[in-house]
């Protein structure tokens, strides 16, 4: 009787250990997926953060570009009325003082 009882409590002790293994491979490979799953995600939004930096930094050039355009835009309109108020003998003065610089081959 003594040997049944150990031999059945050797069995469930096998039992055992081969339950354990068999849950540490699962937990292993759960634990894999998972940080695959994880890697995965990071890579994704790593991604849509690469392409988020990319849409800021275009719409700020594009910002800085168009401020830039309305400066010259804003420039060249108040030269303008400034030429508009000129008399014809000042303006032929302004031009021939800027025909050297604007002629190729001409210098003052």
């Amino acid at each position: 009787m003594e040997k049944d009882t150990l031999s059945a409590i050797i069995r469930i002790e096998r039992e055992i250990r081969e339950r354990l293994t068999q849950e540490q491979r699962k937990a292993e490979e759960s634990l894999a997926e998972v940080l695959r799953n994880c890697n995965d995600e990071v890579a994704r939004e790593e991604a849509r953060l690469q392409e988020d930096l990319a849409a800021a930094v275009t719409a700020a050039r594009l910002c800085d570009a168009r401020k830039r355009a309305d400066t010259l835009v804003a420039e060249a309109l108040a030269r303008t009325e400034r030429l508009a108020g000129l008399d014809d003998e000042s303006l032929k003065r302004l031009i021939r003082g800027e025909l050297p610089r604007l002629v190729p081959g001409k210098t003052t």
